[in-house]
């Protein structure tokens, strides 16, 4: 994670609690996101907990392009108290940590509890990355791959990066390995969640408007955005810009958003964000697509068109998409365009959506983890206390000392016929069946 006031704007955030609010809306399973420090705009919920670590890391530790991530101490003892079916990592140097953990825990290694590792590449880290560049990558950051069971890639680009790293230092083997476990899941949009969030009958600007949002970078782009709109609006184009998001102490970020005479919107949640861009008229994607961005995918959920940049990788993340440019240029002659057929690019940009939406819907991970292989444990011995909250005892030491021995624990409660109730932090049971009493 960055630093803490930009979180709202960092998918590193955002799409572990678009998951944790799927799994709270369908009561699928609860997630506990574990993050850095506290937060104050986003709460637990039923089916969804935040818990923020007391103990954190410094980037400096872990990558150039990454802040402070929550100390390993507290994600152990989350898991410990937890008891979860499967732990989900936003980093892959973060995925090398924790794989060694779970490595040097005998009943996780041995498999005799199976509780899948997996790697989500929402923070992309090898060389080949456009947002990181040449400092990225490393032995380290290619090991967490290995560590993990399953990978989940965001885009092809991103898979291809991370693999050359992997054969770079460890071979063609390791690299098969992570290819045979791994998928390409674009999951970045909750769009059942997204449509229950935004109210009907949201009117659009009075003059036409573009949004761009979240964090101001180098990589994003957004230079050559408030550049066209900059010099449309000395033309004489009626086109306004709204940003949404937090351009830092940038002096470039504070001279092209001045120059653009754009709308600048701070502070917001996901939700209010969705709000404002409903107000706008189009989008424009105008970073390198090798990553999967959310923000434009959820302006077309939203019904907004978006001009997308065009380059190498365009095809393995919006594969014939409608509506591209190449250049400013371009740029400028595409928002003209779009602005005097509006109700066209609409339409077109609709058609794509309805047609390719469902591989970028955060439902995609959903479906993907009911076909993990979760439960061969063995019988141990269990207790409840009054609330139904279920532990170990009279347990053999390899068992009691593993960090997923509350897991096991869960597992053999199920095991015996008790029904489980996933709402809060620790699960508990309706307790139908006593463990037998140990001879």
């Amino acid at each position: 994670m960055s630093t803490a006031s930009k979180w709202k704007y960092e998918s590193g955030f955002l799409l572990p609690s678009k998951l944790g609010q799927w799994a709270a809306r369908t009561k699928k399973a609860h997630v506990m996101l574990v993050t850095p420090g506290e937060i104050d705009f986003m709460q637990s919920q039923p089916y969804f907990t935040i818990r923020p670590a007391q103990k954190v890391i410094d980037h400096d530790m872990m990558s150039f392009s990454m802040g402070k991530v929550a100390g390993i101490s507290d994600v152990v003892k989350a898991i410990r108290d937890f008891g979860p079916d499967v732990v989900i990592v936003t980093a892959n140097k973060y995925a090398n940590m924790l794989g060694t953990i779970f490595e040097a825990d005998t009943v996780w290694r041995n498999e005799m509890v199976r509780v899948p590792l997996i790697m989500w590449d929402i923070i992309p880290d090898a060389s080949d990355i456009t947002e990181r560049g040449q400092k990225a990558g490393g032995r380290s950051s290619a090991a967490g791959f290995t560590l993990c069971n399953r990978v989940w890639f965001g885009s092809g680009a991103t898979q291809r990066a991370s693999l050359n790293e992997i054969q770079k230092y460890y071979g063609f083997s390791a690299t098969q390995h992570v290819i045979d476990d791994s998928i390409i899941v674009p999951a970045c949009i909750d769009r059942a969640y997204m449509m229950e969030s935004i109210p009907l009958g949201i009117q659009k600007r009075e003059r036409f408007t573009i949004h761009i949002g979240g964090r101001w970078s180098g990589t994003k782009g957004y230079a050559m955005v408030t550049d066209a709109i900059t010099a449309m609006r000395a033309m004489g184009e009626q086109v306004d810009l709204v940003y949404t998001g937090d351009p830092g102490s940038r002096g470039e970020a504070d001279r092209r958003l001045a120059e653009s005479q754009a709308d600048i919107v701070k502070g917001l949640t996901q939700e209010g964000m969705w709000g404002v861009s409903s107000t706008c008229h189009i989008g424009v994607l105008s970073q390198d697509a090798q990553a999967m961005p959310c923000l434009p995918m959820e302006n077309l959920a939203l019904g907004l068109p978006v001009l997308v940049r065009s380059t190498d990788r365009l095809l393995g993340t919006y594969p014939q998409y409608p509506l591209i440019w190449a250049d400013v240029r371009e740029l400028m002659a595409l928002i003209k365009s779009v602005k005097d057929n509006y109700a066209l690019a609409c339409h077109q940009t609709a058609q794509w959506f309805e047609a390719n939406w469902q591989r970028y819907d955060i439902t995609s991970l959903g479906d993907d983890l009911t076909n993990l292989d979760l439960y061969p444990t063995p019988s141990v011995p269990i207790e409840f206390d009054s609330q139904g909250v279920v532990s170990m005892r009279n347990v053999e030491p390899i068992f009691a000392t593993s960090i997923f021995a509350r897991t096991m624990a869960r597992r053999e409660a199920a095991r015996i016929g008790n029904e489980e109730h996933l709402e809060d932090e620790k699960p508990r049971f309706d307790i139908t069946s006593e463990p037998p009493v140990p001879e």
